[in-house]
């Protein structure tokens, strides 16, 4: 167990900076640059020059996070400080000093926090996690790992991604579930590979090697381990060079070739002492007592068993085992307390949701009644003339489909906002940030249709009245199909549907710009409604004659010939729902029908069943500076 702890404390060394600091042209480098440096490009500098030393030089290493934590407190510099103290934790941990590391590394997550650096605070949790894994506090442990991970994934900081990952992998090897691990390891390894990350290669060379070691494939396992020795010697990387040593003399002791054991715990053992490493010089004691033993050497045995317990006592004494545990309280009540204080947020901001939405529910109510007296209006202008039957009896047809309208499909979504504003209001609900972000999404989604719903009442109404005051202006086609593309886009990904634009590079047509907007957007949402999942929506603009084409085909259900004859009907029976249920008024195909004549155009419909539909709207052209006035679409 004790070389298991010590392999987590070596091989779990936080994701820092890529640096090739072992190579010395590097270091004399950034000294070079320390000379013409001031305030906080020194203060960087101290901080790359200590992470550069950290796995060759830790003397060197401590005194230049020590200069950087004391330079950075000078000038007031955050980050500087931040960093400093998080080197110098790593540092401390790596000599066995748990406590003191503990200290440093908690320092710096606070101010990480403060300076909102997502990058270092997800190394800060990584530190802490390594600490928590040596005093086999393993649950918190993996806490702290995941939510590493989950920032680095969050940032797609792949090399962090993939340290949090072999870390994780650590932490269920040492509660015994090797397959668990072994899936970390790979996964992490994978990653490690493709940004040809060689520090990261070794470690999970080693990682893979311990887990074969497990399963009693020895000589697979050395080979993981010889693997990752080469990379270690490459890059100078004396903490894991000496930490592989043992790896490799205690899976020797296991094959019984004591002699080889020998060797590379003693190398291990020499390196060990060299680093000024008590964690490796545990485990090179521990692994050299068993080899001695089994030579029959009582006396060096007996040697290095003193020397591991006198270690292990200034590793894991009574005063330092209290303190870690006394930080550690400090620190996860601390955590304890901002979990609080983010749930109070998102009440909070659970509750400005329910008014923000209450508050839309109220103007859109208002929406209704003014549009019940657009109604009586339009209803008292039409009865005006009853010479004209006709008129009349489309009058009372389009009358009885607009109650029916506002009597249910716009109650409908009404009452769907309801709902979800009394679910979040609810005092007792338990609602998690992933409810409250699904349940904004549904309400929103009600809120749009609702918004739609209520723009094509007033246009049509308008229409009717003859009070549609249009604009005409010459109209960017490009950007129009563009500006309505992304308004359905979301709603097209949701059904898995690609919406594919064709045009040529200067399209402008002459209308009203509203006017052509709502009719492109209920066309393209119609197509998008009736189109299958994983299918494909074409929109074309071409310039042809004076004259410019939108056209938007779908390969949805289609339609007969008759539906096509009776298609820009208000007549309830012609309304269809959706491939995904999705349901309608019927209103936007009338509407849409009306604005385009009023623009001097025509709408276009072929389809056929089962094949899909093509709706093409034709208006006038815009060319050299001038309308071209009155072109007739055919």
């Amino acid at each position: 167990m004790i070389y298991r702890l010590a392999t987590v404390c070596i091989l779990l060394i936080g994701y820092s900076f890529a640096l090739t600091g072992q190579e010395m042209d590097v270091i004399d480098s950034l000294r070079a640059q320390l000379k013409e440096a001031n305030d906080t490009t020194r203060m960087n500098l101290f901080f790359e020059l200590s992470m550069s030393y950290q796995f060759t030089d830790p003397d060197s290493a401590m005194y230049f996070a020590a200069e950087a934590i004391n330079g950075s407190r000078e000038i007031n510099y955050l980050k500087g400080e931040a960093d400093g103290l998080i080197s110098a934790g790593r540092l401390k941990r790596d000599k066995g000093q748990y406590a003191d590391a503990l200290e440093d590394i908690f320092a710096s997550l606070e101010i990480y926090r403060e300076i909102n650096d997502t990058k270092q605070i997800a190394n800060a949790f990584n530190d802490i996690s390594i600490v928590y894994a040596i005093s086999e506090d393993y649950e918190q442990s993996l806490v702290y790992f995941q939510k590493a991970l989950s920032l680095f994934q969050q940032m797609g900081d792949e090399q962090g991604e993939s340290y949090a990952l072999n870390n994780l992998g650590i932490i269920y090897q040492e509660l015994g579930d090797d397959s668990t691990a072994r899936d970390y390891f790979v996964q992490s390894l994978r990653i490690k590979e493709k940004n040809n990350d060689l520090y990261g290669i070794s470690r999970a060379y080693t990682n893979l090697g311990s887990i074969l070691e497990n399963y009693e494939q020895w000589d697979a396992a050395l080979v993981y381990y010889f693997k990752a020795d080469s990379v270690y010697r490459i890059r100078e990387d004396r903490y894991g060079e000496a930490s592989n040593f043992i790896s490799i003399a205690n899976l020797y002791v296991l094959k019984q070739e004591l002699g080889r054991a020998r060797r590379y715990a003693e190398r291990g053992m020499q390196t060990a002492e060299t680093i000024e490493s008590n964690p490796i010089r545990q485990d090179a004691a521990s692994v050299l007592v068993s080899i001695y033993e089994g030579l029959g050497n009582y006396k060096k045995a007996l040697e290095y068993q003193k020397l591991y317990q006198q270690v292990t006592d200034s590793l894991l004494n009574a005063e330092n085992l209290e303190n870690i545990e006394g930080l550690k309280a400090q620190f996860n009540a601390a955590e304890k307390e901002m979990e609080i204080a983010d749930l109070k947020k998102e009440q909070a901001l659970q509750k400005a949701l329910v008014e923000r939405r209450t508050l839309l529910n109220y103007m859109l109510i208002g929406g209704v009644l003014l549009l019940l007296l657009s109604l009586a209006f339009l209803y008292s202008a039409y009865s005006a003339n009853k010479n004209k039957k006709n008129a009349l009896i489309t009058l009372n047809r389009d009358k009885d489909r607009f109650l029916s309208i506002l009597s249910h499909d716009i109650k409908s979504p009404l009452n769907t906002l309801k709902g979800f504003s009394s679910l979040l209001m609810s005092p007792t609900a338990l609602i998690n940030k992933e409810e409250i972000q699904t349940y904004a999404c549904k309400i929103n989604h009600s809120l749009e249709k609702l918004t739609e719903l209520v723009d094509d009442l007033l246009k049509w109404s308008m229409s009717r009245t003859g009070k549609n005051d249009l604009q005409f202006q010459p109209i960017n086609m490009n950007d129009l199909v563009q500006n309505v593309v992304d308004l359905y886009q979301l709603t097209a990904n949701s059904k898995r549907i690609q919406i594919v634009t064709e045009a040529e590079s200067q399209v402008f047509g002459f209308a009203d710009y509203n006017s052509l907007h709502t009719v492109l957007r209920n066309l393209l949402s119609n197509g998008i409604k009736f189109s299958h999942p994983e299918s494909t929506i074409y929109i074309k603009t071409t310039s042809e004659n004076g004259r410019v084409k939108t056209s938007i085909k779908d390969s949805g259900i289609g339609m007969k010939k008759e539906m096509i004859e009776t298609l820009f009907s208000l007549s309830k029976d012609r309304v269809r729902s959706g491939t995904a249920d999705e349901k309608g008024t019927g209103l936007g195909l009338a509407l849409s029908r009306e604005l385009i004549t009023e623009n001097k155009g025509e709408l276009v419909v072929t389809s056929e069943r089962g094949m899909g539909s093509e709706f093409s709207v034709i208006i006038p052209a815009y060319s050299n500076n001038k309308a071209v006035p009155h072109a007739s679409a055919s």
